[in-house]
């Protein structure tokens, strides 16, 4: 009986000292299922920013546990990096749907020197409720409590040096280029498959493991980091209202945040935009006014008397003469080449007989000694005459 009862108060201690361990009141808040110091321990671990990606999103690692559109299944996490000299600011988004994506968390790291480096995650607060800080320490038992986002942490000057991280080393390379996520609303990578939603109360003790390393503090170290992505913070209306509702019961004020206009840019589906508002533009066109031509001024010609030219030509100078005596030494004038042509021969310029002429016997050398018929036609035209 003895050893009942001493079991049964070991069993009740152990079991409220877990409860005071991992805290299991929770704040009501999306950012409730995603663990910002499981997040900076992936990073340390991955060698670059698309594996960090990839670890975030397996099942094994219990660090996102995200619905954000309560379809029942964890919602995909996409990572893009944002760059400007030495500030880098590496986005945590859930595509919600077509139009809407919301931000998680923002990795901000500041290169303060030539191996050093300040890092801190920074829980967005429409899933918070509030902006969470994030950073990596060196010394356990930090907390004075319970631990948790609510929790009061002691606050040190120093801070860890994480210039020597894989993942940091790669993004601070000359030759490195910055990464945006290639995956968006429903195309997601072959790899991943989304898996069910896990309780509170099955979720919360996986990730106590990641406190060890990382606490809550409530100084922003990298300010200028922080200035430098609030440009690009995009959030989602649905999940801003949620959180707005969840703050009136706790007694606090709503979120202030810019008006935004929807765009319904598409008919089977309303597109929320985060725009802010701007006022209506002037509707009526402005008057229409005749083009300028840039004309160019111009030249005046120049009036002043020219001098005459006497038609008679003068005649050179001596020095112009001694000018073109010199010129034409040393630039000889060209010869035209000479081509042997055969001589031909003359003509025959005897004085050729009228063509009125009578026509004469050839001579005896001409004649054929044979041939008689030309003998008979010669005296037939003496006979004529």
């Amino acid at each position: 009986m003895k050893k009942l009862i001493f079991s049964w108060l070991l069993s009740v201690l152990f079991l409220s000292a877990t409860n005071a361990q991992y805290g299991v009141e929770r704040t009501g808040y999306e950012g409730d299922y995603f663990s910002l110091e499981g997040a900076i321990e992936l990073f340390k671990q991955s060698s670059s920013i698309s594996d960090f990606e990839r670890r975030i999103n397996r099942e094994d690692s219990w660090v996102n546990n995200l619905d954000l559109n309560y379809d029942g299944r964890i919602d995909y996490i996409r990572v893009e990096h944002r760059q400007q000299g030495n500030f880098h600011a590496i986005v945590l988004q859930v595509p919600i749907s077509r139009y809407d994506v919301q931000d998680v968390a923002v990795i901000e790291i500041e290169k303060t020197g030539s191996r050093e480096a300040v890092l801190q995650i920074v829980g967005d607060e429409y899933l918070y409720g509030e902006q969470v800080i994030v950073e990596p320490y060196e010394i356990e038992g930090y907390s004075r409590s319970n631990g948790g986002y609510n929790a009061d942490y002691e606050y040190r000057n120093d801070y860890v040096n994480v210039y020597y991280w894989p993942a940091v080393q790669r993004i601070f390379q000359d030759q490195y280029q910055v990464y945006i996520s290639p995956y968006r609303w429903q195309y997601y990578p072959t790899w991943w498959s989304p898996w069910y939603q896990c309780g509170w109360d099955v979720y919360h003790p996986r990730i106590v493991v990641y406190h060890r390393h990382y606490h809550v503090v409530h100084v922003h170290r990298v300010i200028r980091v922080h200035n430098f992505y609030s440009p690009y913070r995009t959030y989602c209306n649905s999940v801003a209202q949620r959180t707005d509702e969840v703050r009136i019961k706790q007694g606090k004020s709503p979120i202030q945040r810019p008006v935004v206009q929807q765009d319904k840019t598409a008919a089977d589906h309303p597109r929320e935009s985060n725009r802010v508002e701007q006022p209506p533009r002037n509707t009526t066109p402005p008057p229409r006014t005749a083009p300028q031509v840039n004309e160019q001024p111009r030249r005046i010609p120049d009036q002043s008397p020219r001098p005459s030219v006497d038609n008679k030509r003068t005649a050179p100078s001596s020095n112009q003469r001694a000018t073109e005596n010199t010129t034409r030494k040393e630039n000889p004038p060209r010869t035209t080449p000479q081509v042997n042509k055969q001589q031909r021969s003359t003509p025959d310029q005897s004085p050729r007989p009228s063509v009125d002429s009578k026509r004469t016997a050839p001579p005896s050398s001409n004649k054929a000694p044979t041939n008689t018929a030309p003998q008979k036609s010669s005296s037939k035209s003496q006979r004529k005459n």
